[in-house]
């Protein structure tokens, strides 16, 4: 059997796709019996995800390959010059000399060449097949708009629309708030700074915003440095300072990941994060409090009105997918070692699979452990059963626990019809 430093170095490129089949062979018998290879094979492929939506929005266009073979010089056949042949070989000095001077000229004019090439085909937010997702709504002052792949910074203006990747900054003395497609609004307070990714994917990078997120069949994501926030449709506040990030719910439902630690918390709840945590405490929020400082944000009616004619917004025929669930029932306060799920496959449904976030609590909603089932095992005709570790310590007193799937539809569209989920506990 490989050993785990051998298999460590085979995780990437089997998520490449780049092992042969030997190797193939190799890691998925090691990782049938390891379950820290198991963990380490989902770490990478979280960090791939992550980085991938990351560099989404920097993504070409088009494939530069047939643009760079077209542009290429013809080779022209000429004949063998033999007595230009000899006397190189027998002077190699003189003529390393000469071709040492002109490397440096040829190698800049391929450099121009190259960079004009990409410059062609590097996609533009100014493109009008772009679609934007959001508009501007409320301005109160000046806020700064930095265009996506831009450093400029120019005033953002009511009815200005929104990109994928566009940036919002207020400072001391204005705030803001810009309407979605899907129909969640964002509101900005003093100070703060967010990125847009796309209309259910925000980043916030300082400051305060409050958030009012429309109901789809996708989870909304908010980032901050201490950690994700996962949501449905909900309303909630974040504040990001930077020692600490605040969030605060004012309805619905909101689950917070930092690492290992999750947690869901409910409407006039709140959890702070700071570095070196070890555990998300829920605590009672006066919300009407802390969020006062959006009532002085008003929607303009003329721009409301532009949004609801040129964004796309679907909030009246939409509802939430959310989240399917299963009870275990005789926990008895053992440690849950493993989970066994079983689905039906199903080839009439065309497209890519989604993925599944998993979060497993007590009965007195305290987190136990959360794991990830990867779309390509539920897209592997050959696979109707798969087996998620505990990969945690620490064991949790309960009687019972609840199993919650969030489908990821960021690998596909279709969904898992899930029949059953076991747990699979430790001797008592």
């Amino acid at each position: 059997m490989a050993s785990c430093s051998k298999i460590d170095q085979m995780l990437q490129a089997h998520l490449d796709g780049e092992l042969s089949s030997s190797e193939q062979v190799i890691l998925d018998g090691h990782l049938s019996a390891c379950p820290e290879c198991q963990a380490l094979l989902e770490r990478h492929r979280h960090s791939t995800v992550e980085l991938y939506e990351t560099l989404a929005p920097l993504k070409l266009s088009r494939n530069l390959t047939q643009s760079v073979l077209d542009h290429l010089p013809e080779m022209e056949y000429t004949l063998l010059d033999v007595s230009g042949l000899n006397k190189r070989a027998k002077n190699p000095r003189i003529y390393r000399e000469r071709m040492s001077r002109l490397v440096p000229i040829a190698a800049a004019g391929l450099l121009v060449f190259l960079a004009f090439l990409i410059s062609k085909s590097w996609p533009s937010y100014d493109d009008p097949l772009q679609s934007p997702i959001g508009m501007v709504t409320a301005l109160n002052g000046t806020v700064a708009y930095i265009q996506a792949d831009h450093i400029e910074r120019t005033p953002a203006s009511l009815q200005g629309l929104t990109l994928k990747g566009d940036r919002y900054e207020t400072n001391a003395h204005s705030q803001m708030m810009i309407s979605l497609a899907g129909g969640s609004h964002i509101k900005l307070d003093e100070n703060s700074r967010i990125c847009i990714y796309d209309d259910r994917k925000i980043r916030i990078e300082k400051g305060q915003v409050f958030f009012d997120i429309g109901k789809d069949s996708r989870i909304f994501k908010v980032l901050t440095p201490s950690g994700d926030i996962t949501v449905f449709g909900t309303s909630f506040n974040v504040e990001v300072s930077p020692e600490s990030t605040s969030i605060a719910v004012r309805e619905g439902e909101v689950q917070v990941d930092i690492d290992d630690l999750f947690r869901q918390i409910a409407p006039g709840q709140g959890i702070h994060v700071s570095p070196g945590i070890t555990v998300l405490k829920p605590y009672t929020v006066d919300i009407e409090s802390k969020t006062s400082w959006t009532n002085s944000i008003h929607p303009d009616d003329t721009a409301v009105l532009a949004y609801q004619s040129s964004i796309k917004s679907n909030t009246s025929s939409q509802k939430v997918m959310g989240h399917s669930g299963y009870l275990l029932q005789n926990i008895n306060n053992r440690r849950i070692k493993q989970l066994e799920f079983s689905w039906k496959p199903n080839v009439a449904l065309a497209g890519d699979r989604a993925g599944y976030l998993v979060y497993v609590y007590s009965e007195n909603n305290e987190p136990i452990f959360k794991s990830y089932i990867d779309a390509a095992k539920l897209s592997n005709a050959g696979l109707t059963t798969l087996t998620l570790p505990n990969n945690t310590s620490e064991s949790i007193n309960a009687r019972q626990a609840y199993v919650k799937l969030i489908p990821d539809f960021s690998s596909g569209s279709v969904e898992t019809q899930f029949t059953k989920c076991e747990a699979i506990l430790s001797e008592e």
